[in-house]
């Protein structure tokens, strides 16, 4: 469904484009993006290649929350780095000019994180973390949730603008409905992420035979 035809959805309940239509999908966007820590769908995978002296990765998308940076130079040893607080890294007083193998990485911006050491050669690694939705601004923009489950959007817009109309019980009745629907999503995401999870360990398996 693109943007305007979850307004077209939400207008059923009573609305029209005097009211904040665009307001309330956003936080019932937002809302379905804040159930889960990591939905299956918002999980990015990038390799990314760090030339001499070079600590910067840029995330081709908005980052929201890192899970881990894996150094593949070695596909035979790859390295976990572990992850840091940038507080606590820098309060360390760790070497800025130290080189070698990865040994942490940390955040640093909305699409930006730092590994440490410096590399001392070119090195590649894995990065996968967790993207962050952007508001739905345009008419024909489409959500970056998976299509079955847009009219979710539309059903937890509903209950946010009917409580701010102060229709209680039309309000809880579309909430109720919104968040059975929303556990249901949630229930089918983490059977995909069992069998993601033992798809990974028959590889890593494989792998290490």
């Amino acid at each position: 469904m693109l943007v305007s035809e979850l307004k077209t959805a939400l207008k059923r309940y009573g609305f029209d484009d005097e009211d904040p239509l665009l307001i309330w999908l956003n936080a019932a966007y937002h809302e379905i993006e804040e159930e889960k820590d990591l939905w299956t769908f918002l999980e990015i995978t990038e390799e990314v290649s760090l030339s001499v002296g070079i600590d910067s990765i840029t995330t081709a998308k908005l980052l929201k929350r890192p899970i881990k940076v894996v150094d593949v130079t070695d596909t035979a040893n790859p390295i976990d780095l572990e992850y840091y607080d940038r507080r606590a890294f820098l309060l360390e007083g760790r070497s800025q000019t130290a080189t070698g193998a990865g040994e942490l990485f940390y955040r640093v911006g909305d699409r930006e994180m730092k590994v440490w050491p410096k590399p001392e050669k070119t090195r590649k690694l894995l990065v996968v973390y967790v993207k962050e939705l952007a508001d739905l601004k345009e008419e024909a923009e489409e959500p970056k949730i998976p299509v079955a489950n847009h009219y979710l959007i539309p059903l937890g817009a509903a209950y946010i603008g009917l409580q701010a109309e102060n229709e209680e019980e039309r309000a809880m009745t579309a909430e109720n409905q919104f968040r059975n629907k929303l556990e249901r999503m949630v229930n089918s995401d983490n059977e995909k992420q069992v069998g993601e999870a033992e798809y990974v360990e028959d590889v890593m398996e494989y792998y290490g035979d």
